[in-house]
């Protein structure tokens, strides 16, 4: 559906828009998962799956010449070195590090070419491709089109990936993609339909196979191929995991290693707009499309695959994504970038990053930025630049030299984002020369980002023309707003990220009510409870993406806790120390008389009442404030329950526990109120200065729960010697008040709690 063919050999200094308005509303959003797997648990990602459904498939072959192999490797050429200027002699040598990797073999297969077998979940449809003297395999499908009810596959011939499932849903609205290749010289097609009647709605077609003539990744798992060398190096031994940097794993799910549709494979980057709003923009190099743009409905784009450990093991799951439009490019050799909008991309739940991006035309420091990229369309890589300054001969290019022995870039990094120490993309790797582990002297030079700008400001930043733009980040994206809501009902505003493609469900918890912007991304919020205590509500936001992985990625939950009402808030003073907070439990001396202040912070004309204390107690009520007289003798607790109450705030309880000291350490139990479970903890009086220092130890210890309305033991707990914390679930009580009571050999401690 793309009207114009480029030529890649043009100098064009003009950058050329193709934004086809008319097809805008047939943007599909489709992608599968790509997981690593083997021969013995193949069934658990294939529930379907046995041994004969492989060994009865209809089998297919085809061949690339084996003079195609190592067609790309080349021998580094003479270097003139200038140590007045740099470390190597600016040069217009044009070594694209493309990765040209397969041959397509024009084929004309369906499901007449596979067979169906029977098993005891419903059907399957299967058929295998092999392909002689091919490192890896991949794919063009045409007119793809599912029951609701059917789910497709493709795995390696060896079962050591699998990408699928590939449904209805996940695929609406297209009809023709390429895939990424697959390692090795064959794979299997599986069509599971659980429903006999569904079968014959199930349509698709195999127009091509691409035999891949370069292997991909390490080199090491095409070993099923008789034509590669067993001791053939890898070359991407030298080459950091970005796992080995934590600092830029954010930026690293903005990066994507692609296939073109034509054989072809390079790296780009995720860009996110002025408007922060999740559009699928996509920055690369102008040497990566393919001879005819038409092909880019092929594409295929991987994200997510990175080492599990620092230069260590393969993730088990990266996400494939399918087709791109071309919105703007620039020539070769005038600065070699384009941008894309991905026709599929991640959603909101699978996390992406949108890298940020800067028009800087100056030298960034040395030592600071970073390339994120797919070497030989292996895992993500991080090579450190040492030095990016402008490229002699042309102003529209960096030339960077290299950190040793940070890494180095190979045929598959074409196409990278170049960043600077804020992590934002200022070039895209264009051209050098080639080099390996042991030859890496010389440096590459990337497109400058502000070279393409004419073409792409209509894209990333139409309405203000910045001249740099941040990331967005959708792995910490959250609710922002007030986190208290009082009883003065007051409307507080809460916001997520406004994402374009995606719709916005809020809900709240009783004692709120949503007043304003329901199905937006900013809604208002008031407090609705009658008679109240201090209470945690909640207000949750489910967000469904119409792009992003199947099932998992388009559709995520939010949620924030909101304290209602209006808390009760208050000092405590005691002889011989100083002022602090009116906390939950309070550790004073021992037959020292305390004296407390509390007020509610926003209600006015304030009525108090003391209820549940102690006998060991007396109390004051001035208007506003009210104040609280204690003496415990040592061991001793007393708990209170403090209620203010008004007109326009309701009633509003505060319970406070008091506990004498008995050595410098406690028995405390949190949180207060309660919900889902209660800690019960050994901790120290922070106010007990002779016994600051003093190692908390305990005996064995009994914990009992007695609901305080009946006296009746629900719950006991025995916690063992030197054990200072024990957590106990208590969401399957009844909501109500209870007395905490830790038994130590004779000695008893009381707390009171309330489930809620």
């Amino acid at each position: 559906m793309h009207l114009l063919k480029l030529d890649k050999t043009t100098g064009m200094k003009k950058v050329i828009n193709f934004l086809i308005v008319l097809f805008a509303p047939y943007i599909t959003f489709t992608q599968v998962q790509v997981q690593k797997t083997n021969p013995s648990n193949i069934n658990i990602i294939l529930p379907f799956y046995n041994n004969d459904i492989s060994r009865n498939a209809n089998l297919v072959s085809y061949s690339i010449p084996i003079e195609n192999q190592h067609a790309q490797e080349v021998n580094p050429p003479n270097i003139i070195y200038d140590s007045a200027y740099d470390e190597t002699d600016d040069t217009t040598y044009d070594y694209k590090p493309i990765l040209n990797y397969g041959n397509i073999i024009k084929v004309k297969l369906g499901i007449g070419n596979g067979n169906w077998q029977t098993v005891r979940t419903g059907k399957v449809w299967t058929l295998k491709l092999f392909i002689n003297n091919a490192y890896n395999t991949s794919l063009h499908i045409d007119n793809f089109s599912l029951s609701p009810t059917a789910s497709f596959y493709i795995t390696s011939g060896d079962m050591s990936f699998v990408k699928g499932p590939f449904t209805k849903e996940g695929m609406s609205g297209i009809l023709n993609f390429g895939t990424f290749p697959l390692d090795g010289n064959s794979c299997y097609i599986y069509l599971f339909e659980p429903n006999d009647y569904n079968i014959e709605t199930n349509i698709f077609s195999i127009s091509a196979v691409v035999g891949g003539y370069e292997p991909i990744g390490d080199f090491t798992q095409a070993s099923n191929v008789n034509a590669l060398e067993p001791d053939r190096p890898n070359p991407t031994r030298c080459i950091p995991s970005i796992i080995c940097y934590p600092d830029w794993m954010n930026s690293a799910l903005a990066v994507s290693m692609w296939a073109n549709g034509a054989g072809s494979a390079c790296s780009g980057t995720l860009l996110n707009n002025e408007s922060a709003d999740g559009t699928s923009y996509f920055y690369s190099a102008q040497h990566c499309l393919p001879g005819d743009v038409t092909d880019l409905e092929r594409a295929a784009f991987q994200f997510k695959f990175w080492q599990t450990g620092c230069n260590n093991g393969i993730n088990a799951s990266s996400l494939e994504f399918f087709g791109a439009t071309l919105l703007h490019s620039v020539g070769h050799n005038d600065g070699d970038a384009i941008l894309l909008r991905l026709n599929s991309g991640p959603g909101i739940a699978d996390r992406p990053t949108y890298a940020g991006w800067n028009r800087q035309n100056s030298n960034p420091k040395r030592h600071t930025g970073g390339i994120i990229h797919h070497p030989r369309a292996g895992d993500m890589r991080f090579t450190e630049p040492d030095k990016i300054r402008d490229f002699l001969w042309d102003w529209d290019f960096w030339k960077v030299s290299y950190s040793f022995p940070s890494g180095l870039v190979l045929p598959g990094s074409s196409g990278s984002g170049l960043l600077n120490e804020n992590h934002q993309v200022i070039g895209n790797l264009s051209r050098g020369f080639p080099q390996t582990c042991f030859f890496r002297l010389t440096g590459d030079r990337y497109g400058k980002f502000h070279a393409g700008w004419d073409g792409m400001r209509e894209f990333l930043s139409p309405t203000f023309d910045n001249n740099e733009v941040g990331s967005l980040s959708l792995s910490d994206i959250k609710i922002e707003g007030n986190s208290i809501i009082g009883c003065s009902r007051t409307e507080q505003e809460y916001t997520i990220q406004n994402l374009t493609g995606c719709t916005y469900v809020w809900t709240v918890s009783n004692n709120l009510a949503i007043v304003g912007g329901a199905g937006t991304n900013k809604i208002l919020v008031s407090y609705i409870g009658g008679n109240q205590q201090i209470e945690t509500d909640w207000i949750i936001v489910e967000i469904t993406d119409i792009k992003g992985s199947i099932p998992n990625g388009r559709r995520a939950t939010f949620r924030i806790n909101v304290q209602t009402g209006e808390k009760i808030t208050g000092k405590i003073e005691q002889q011989g120390s100083s002022i602090s907070p009116l906390n939950t439990v309070n550790f004073i001396k021992a037959n020292v008389i305390s004296h407390t202040e509390f007020t509610s912070n926003a209600c006015n004309s304030t009525t108090s009442t003391l209820t549940n204390g102690n006998p060991q107690w007396s109390f004051a009520n001035n208007g506003n404030y009210g104040h609280l007289y204690v003496s415990l003798n040592t061991g001793q607790s007393a708990t209170f329950d403090i209620t203010t109450s008004n007109e326009s705030c309701g009633t509003i309880l505060r319970t406070v526990t008091y506990v004498a000291s008995s050595g410098g350490y406690y028995y405390e139990v949190n949180p207060n109120p309660a919900s889902t479970f209660i800690t019960v903890k050994v901790t120290k009086d922070v106010n007990d200065v002779a016994n600051r220092n003093r190692k908390v130890s305990t005996t064995e210890f009994n914990i009992q729960l007695i609901d305080f309305a009946t006296g009746r033991l629900v719950k006991q707990i025995t916690v063992n010697k030197g054990e200072i914390s024990k957590q106990i679930t208590v969401s399957d009580l009844k909501r109500g008040h209870y007395i905490v009571q830790i038994i130590e050999n004779r000695n008893k401690t009381t707390r009171h709690i309330i489930l809620q």
